[in-house]
């Protein structure tokens, strides 16, 4: 996360014709965003059970729904 220097309030990814930077919220002051940043502000998640497992639980509690 990158700070506002002038404030201190986050500075949030933007865009504008095109171009990204990082803008504060609260007073408006632009950073350029560099690619060193830009990574940092990726994530990734990656999904630990199989396909269908949803569905399978889906059906389990629509039973368990009904017990009630």
């Amino acid at each position: 996360m990158e700070f506002c220097d002038k404030c201190g309030g986050l500075l949030m990814p933007e865009s504008e014709n095109g171009k990204y930077f990082l803008e504060c919220r609260n007073c408006d002051e632009r950073k350029p965003l560099t690619e060193e940043i830009a990574d940092s502000y990726s994530s990734t998640l990656k999904i630990s059970h199989h396909i269908g497992d949803e569905y399978k639980n889906a059906i389990e509690m629509e039973k368990w729904k009904k017990k009630i």
